[in-house]
């Protein structure tokens, strides 16, 4: 009877030798199902030179961002809205652990985005839902190289389903570029809206680099409607300045008929999540 038997290199354990054996067995039907077709005079298949099409990205076809000159690191997604590209913002769709790999919102009427295939997902000045499928997402690209505080607010809908136990809230993720820096879980309420706060100080950018603003369905969409505000700040902008307005003859005022330039009758206008915080 004829045997075969393989006999361990000193100091290698079994386990340890066995997968060493299985990954060489693996690369070599790799390398030669990527070779079919390729053989030599000889018969041999020759090593593909190229690099596997399984590792290769789809490459994302957008039109080129043409920057206004003069934009500040000062952003606000709700005073901003508008066309893809204004204000350094885009309107995008994909999986909320790629941002980097989404796409933009094809379909914009004027007041709102929406995307064919993508059931549900609606992104407006002031209202955000989302689709089962990919979570709505805002990009902003920095206009020049500095340091910005990020301030993200999002107020989640009331709850109205028919079943209530349905609905599962959201997720509220910041990334720059690829790097996640804040996830916030924001549950769902069948009798007020539900908030959700991220502050970010010191974040370091580079011109045009994209900071991602994104709102994940987590396993379900159903009533995932909501106002999503984010916005960026410039550390070291100079604060808005106003004119004192010397006509001011008393302590009476009125927001709507006083309205105008900043310090018309002593109003200032300003944007944040408290007063200690607003600029």
């Amino acid at each position: 009877m004829i045997s075969k038997y393989f006999r361990l290199p000193k100091g290698r354990k079994l386990a340890e030798w066995t997968a060493l054996r299985l990954a060489l067995v693996l690369t070599a039907v790799g390398i030669l199902a990527g070779c079919a077709g390729e053989a030599s005079v000889s018969g041999i298949p020759q090593i593909s030179s190229e690099w596997p099409s399984d590792f290769e990205i789809e490459e994302i076809d957008e039109p080129a961002f043409v920057d206004v000159p003069g934009r500040t690191n000062n952003a606000f997604n709700v005073v901003d809205f508008g066309e893809q590209g204004t204000g350094g913002w885009f309107y995008r769709y994909g999986d909320s652990k790629r941002p980097e790999r989404s796409r933009r919102v094809s379909s914009f009427d004027g007041e709102k985005y929406y995307q064919s295939g993508a059931n549900g997902l609606e992104m407006k000045k002031t209202f955000l839902h989302t689709s089962e499928s990919a979570s709505p997402m805002l990009e902003w690209r920095a206009a020049e190289d500095g340091d910005v505080n990020v301030v993200v607010t999002y107020v989640k809908s009331v709850n109205g389903d028919a079943n209530p136990g349905y609905p599962d809230g959201v997720q509220l993720l910041v990334y720059k570029g690829s790097e996640l820096l804040k996830l916030e879980n924001v549950d769902i309420s069948t009798e007020e809206e539900t908030l959700a706060q991220i502050h970010i100080d010191g974040v370091s950018v580079k011109k045009g680099e994209s900071l991602y603003f994104i709102v994940d369905p987590r396993a379900n969409n159903a009533f995932d409607g909501g106002t999503l505000y984010a916005a960026v700040f410039d550390v070291n902008a100079e604060p808005p300045t106003s004119s004192e307005d010397l006509t001011r003859i008393n302590n009476n005022a009125n927001s709507v008929e006083d309205f105008g330039i900043q310090g018309s009758n002593g109003w200032e206008y300003m944007f944040g999540t408290s007063p200690e915080d607003a600029a």
